[in-house]
């Protein structure tokens, strides 16, 4: 071993000894400091039952975590959508035939092509289904899938026409509000902060929607709202009744 060499190493070993009799004396101070220690009770009295082990608070701790996320993820899921949804009926292929005991019919019945319906005289509907037991509140909604454009970019939406007092008893907006105001005037949407984001838009920024049979709508951004769910805000665009419903080509119809 060169004397370099040697030096390093003896200067590596004191340092070492430094650091092992420095770690020595902090346990002998805490040492010190734990048997001057006294601890007193608020009241006299004698322990009976340990309730509390080892671990019970990290257990306490993760299960309000867990508590609360549930408690999170419902209340975003249930307050973004109704409870319950009326569709049209479904079309369905029946056989030409009935079956026959003891004959065997070799035939491929596929399921029926379920074309765009919609549902009529939506007053009579509305006031059946809310005369239902249990039922708080019904809204109808006519909806469809449509584009949204600026400025040369296109997105994907759902375009949503409502009649917003009576959409709001089933689905509450208020708390969803993040800028603009929660109106629905004529020429006017509600958006996503997703799809606000994606095009750039702000409460009074003009939107073109256009909807899948090629009819066209420009609209005036009234407000913004967060559902709480990223595919909600990006795709999800609320119109006044009558708009979607012209816009969508359902006349008077809800779907």
């Amino acid at each position: 071993m060169s004397p370099a060499a040697l030096d390093g190493a003896e200067r590596a070993r004191e340092a070492a000894r430094q650091r092992v009799e420095q770690t020595e004396a902090a346990v002998r101070q805490a040492r010190a400091r734990l048997a001057e220690t006294t601890v007193r009770a608020p009241a006299d009295g004698v322990v009976l039952t340990r309730a509390v082990e080892v671990g019970v608070a990290v257990v306490v701790y993760i299960t309000a975590i867990i508590n609360g996320l549930q408690a999170n993820i419902i209340d975003r899921t249930l307050s973004a959508q109704a409870r319950v949804v009326l569709r049209p009926a479904e079309r369905i292929n029946t056989r030409a035939w009935p079956k026959e005991d003891g004959v065997i019919t070799l035939a491929d019945v596929r399921k029926r092509t379920q074309r765009e319906a919609t549902i009529a005289d939506v007053a009579a509907v509305l006031a059946t289904v809310r005369a239902l037991p249990g039922v708080v509140a019904a809204a109808a909604v006519a909806s469809g899938p449509g584009v949204a454009q600026q400025c040369g970019v296109r997105k994907a939406v759902v375009l949503q026409g409502v009649d917003l007092p009576s959409y709001q008893a089933v689905i509450r907006l208020d708390d969803k509000l993040r800028a603009g105001v929660l109106a629905l005037a004529a020429g006017e949407a509600l958006i996503g902060t997703e799809l606000a984001a994606d095009l750039g838009l702000t409460p009074g920024s003009r939107l073109r929607l256009q909807s899948a049979s090629g009819r066209a709508l420009s609209v005036r951004v009234a407000g913004v709202l967060d559902y709480g769910l990223q595919d909600l805000n990006r795709r999800r665009v609320l119109l006044p009744l009558r708009h979607a419903q012209s816009l969508l080509g359902h006349g008077l119809d809800v779907s």
